[in-house]
């Protein structure tokens, strides 16, 4: 949980995307007091370490990050300065600090790493990662009170539904859900009249109510069932129908599990969507 403990980690080139990033951990862990590590990597392949001492590039990270220091003096923010690949350092200061979520962004300096926030180094770390990661995918001013997480209802995407609630306890969450029915036509052609079809359809819908319903019950809701909405609708899941409904329901926040029937979907919608997500592998253990 945010309030607990445990502290935020960001990693961030300083770019003017990075800032953005950074202004965006700076607020999460002022909002939940939370102690914040900001990790820099400095790349050994694309900036020549040996070059500039480790001291010095920290030095003048310093210096600009005195603005935050200065805006946000209730947080105990601590620089962690690291050479070597980006991956490996953003998972070894994961276990260093002990943090309970990590902040990217979806792009680097002058969009040099946009291969790493969006391609396989970027998989790999949301897959790695042993923590929550939040993709930061804009600059709108949010706090992450209106949440949507598509769901499957599948035990890992009621963890992830779990997980969410526990980091944003005061959020109102959106669930939503899409039920696949056979084709009239397919069941036609298997034999059934149109009153079986219309009963068989029946059956499917009350058993997503019912699965619903189960669903819901076992969430840990720290401020009630009223900050729960369930949409549900008939047709095929697909990342433009989910980012379409996160539209409507005008959430701030994506909440994506990497496991189960959603996580087929689960890198598109967080490529092309123009809201923050919040992604996380889990299981149904």
């Amino acid at each position: 949980m945010l309030s607990s403990k445990f502290p935020l980690l960001v990693a961030t080139d300083l770019s003017p995307t990075g800032k953005v990033v950074l202004e965006k951990a700076f607020k999460l862990a002022k909002r939940y007091h939370k102690p914040l590590f900001i990790l820099h990597v400095s790349e050994s392949t694309l900036f020549a370490p040996k070059i500039i001492e480790l001291t010095q590039i920290e030095a003048n990270l310093c210096k600009l990050l005195e603005p935050f220091y200065t805006h946000y003096p209730e947080v105990k923010a601590t620089l962690l300065c690291r050479q070597g690949g980006i991956e490996e350092a953003i998972i070894s200061a994961i276990k260093e600090t002990q943090a309970s979520l990590l902040l990217i962004g979806t792009s680097g300096e002058d969009n040099l790493l946009r291969e790493f926030f969006l391609g396989s180094h970027c998989r790999k770390i949301i897959r790695s990662s042993t923590i929550p990661v939040l993709v930061v995918k804009n600059e709108e001013e949010s706090d992450y009170s209106k949440i949507f997480i598509p769901t499957d209802f599948s035990p890992s995407s009621q963890k992830m539904a779990n997980l969410t609630l526990h980091l944003f306890p005061h959020a109102y969450i959106s669930l939503f859900h899409v039920i696949l029915k056979p084709f009239e036509q397919r069941l036609g052609m298997y034999g059934l009249d149109k009153d079986e079809i219309l009963r068989y359809h029946k059956d499917i819908d009350n058993q997503s109510a019912s699965e619903a319903d189960h669903f819901i019950e076992k969430l840990k809701l720290p401020s009630g069932k009223h900050r729960i909405k369930l949409l549900m609708e008939t047709g095929v899941f697909s990342a433009k129908l989910c980012l379409q409904k996160v539209k409507e329901a005008q959430s701030d926040l994506i909440a994506l599990n990497t496991t189960g029937n959603i996580s087929f979907f689960s890198m598109d919608i967080l490529n092309q969507s123009p809201k923050d997500v919040l992604i996380f592998k889990t299981d149904s253990e």
